[in-house]
């Protein structure tokens, strides 16, 4: 404390009509090496007699090695030049550490010692609380330093807080970035837009957003990464800052892609193989028919005979095409538009109704009015929802009823339709293997129904489950994100 400020006090304590000045002198921490008894004394204000801290730190010195070797600390008296100086030493139990008390010319009371050892408990809880602090903040730090997921913290304003090694080594040295946004290592706006615009959407649904975004690293290179930008909310609610998780999967990306690649030679294969089994097997029928009829004289019965049969086998070839491509379509019309889920159920069963079995099967619809509209390809879903309506219409014998629920789920953000028939339903064997392509229980199937259907929901990020009882029915349920 500055001279003047002390004696400031001095003179108002004195003007105010208190006689007794403060009794304890000078108060202060002490640091004592072990090894070399070397003292250091930081902190504490000089009062009443103002002993200067030289004649304090000689007095350490002298005493230092009994300091040590008494654990607790203890009364210490020495010579001063303007009389006696007493040197009261109180250990703080976590090292190393005293607290120290000095008078002029006076004795200790015992409320001198039993506040001095208040005051080193209390700072040695104070010590005790900011070593566990910092040490559960060190090891926070090195769980994130060590963690291969990319990590960056970021204030309200969008100022960069923390960055971690992970992220680092993309973006360069984080002690640049510190305190600026995003654009400090996002020159492009492109780039920046889009993270921004996610960001954003974090911190007004106070939720996490997740999304792929394409990344510019330090070396030149683009890669894909997966991000989660979650805000950082404290226990009363008040939102401080958001946090970026951030996962490389380029390779990941290049592997899928050779995956799909292998699987889309190893589907040619079956395609191949089902149309040499499917085409060629009627196409062989209708030669040997046309055959038949050109090398000998056939009756008008007979005549109408083969030509039925080869009207059935051009309508087996027919209807294999049009599954094939169903299967296989790339519309260019097939864009990404706003629907309405009940809208294009109802499209559906208008589109099916020409189905000769349809007469005789009842449709129940339970459609749920808070669905809300969303992106999605309609001719996809028409074609699923379609393909789903005639297994079911096809699985009824005689009569039979159909029941066709959607319901919104926003605590999931979801939508769920499920189609429930009373037909004959599958065998567990069978409903095991209903999604592979090719696959079929019906004399005259293509086996492709079901993977349309399949494909149509994958390709909106949606989930496709089949549940059925062989003798009791099926229901198939689809999932789809908003």
């Amino acid at each position: 404390m500055p001279d003047f400020k002390l004696q400031s006090i001095i003179k108002s304590i004195k003007t105010s009509g208190i006689e007794q000045m403060i009794a304890v002198d000078y108060a202060g921490i002490a640091t004592i090496k072990p090894d070399t008894l070397a003292v250091s004394i930081s902190g504490g204000a000089t009062f009443g007699e103002q002993i200067p801290q030289e004649a304090i730190f000689n007095q350490l010195t002298h005493y230092a090695k009994q300091i040590v070797q008494q654990e607790k600390g203890g009364h210490y008296t020495g010579p001063f030049e303007r009389g006696q100086l007493d040197l009261m030493v109180v250990a703080i139990p976590c090292g190393n550490l005293y607290f120290i008390v000095c008078k002029m010319d006076g004795e200790f009371t015992g409320r001198d010692i039993k506040t001095a050892e208040y005051i080193s408990d209390n700072m040695y809880e104070r010590l005790a609380l900011n070593h566990a602090l910092a040490r559960e903040k060190n090891y926070y730090q090195s769980i994130h330093e060590s963690n291969p997921t990319q990590i960056m913290t970021m204030n309200t304003k969008g100022e960069i807080v923390y960055i971690n090694s992970a992220f680092e080594r993309l973006i360069g040295n984080r002690e640049q970035h510190i305190g600026k946004t995003m654009r400090s290592f996002l020159a492009q706006e492109d780039h920046y837009d889009v993270i921004m615009a996610y960001y954003r959407e974090a911190l007004e649904k106070r939720k996490p957003v997740e999304c792929i975004v394409k990344f510019p690293c330090i070396d030149g290179n683009m890669i894909i990464d997966e991000v989660i930008i979650a805000p950082l909310i404290r226990e009363n609610g008040r939102m401080i800052g958001m946090v970026l998780y951030g996962t490389d999967i380029t390779e990941k990306r290049i592997y899928e892609k050779e995956i799909e690649q292998l699987r889309q030679h190893a589907l040619l294969g079956e395609v191949s193989a089902y149309i040499a089994h499917d085409i060629q097997n009627p196409l062989s029928g209708i030669r040997s028919i046309s055959q038949a009829m050109q090398n000998s004289p056939c009756s008008e019965e007979d005549r109408q005979d083969f030509l039925r049969a080869i009207v059935t086998s051009v309508d087996r070839i027919s209807k294999t095409i049009r599954q094939l491509l169903s299967y296989a379509r790339l519309s260019s019309d097939d864009k990404t538009s706003i629907v309405n889920i009940n809208e294009i159920l109802d499209n559906c069963i208008d589109a099916v109704s020409f189905h000769q079995q349809f007469r005789e099967i009842q449709i129940h619809k339970h459609y749920d009015p808070l669905i809300p509209i969303i992106k999605a390809r309609q001719i996809r879903l028409e074609q699923a929802f379609m393909n789903i309506l005639l297994n079911a219409i096809q699985a009824i014998e005689e009569k039979g009823n159909i029941t066709i629920a959607s319901k919104y789920h926003p605590e999931q953000n979801q939508i769920t339709i499920h189609f429930t028939d009373n037909g004959i339903g599958l065998a567990k064997a069978e409903l095991e293997r209903v999604k592979e392509p090719f696959y079929t229980t019906k004399p005259d199937g293509t086996g492709l129904g079901l993977e349309i259907v399949h494909r149509a929901v994958q390709e909106h990020g949606g989930k496709l489950e089949i549940d059925s009882t062989l003798g009791f029915g099926t229901t198939v349920k689809v999932t789809l994100f908003c």
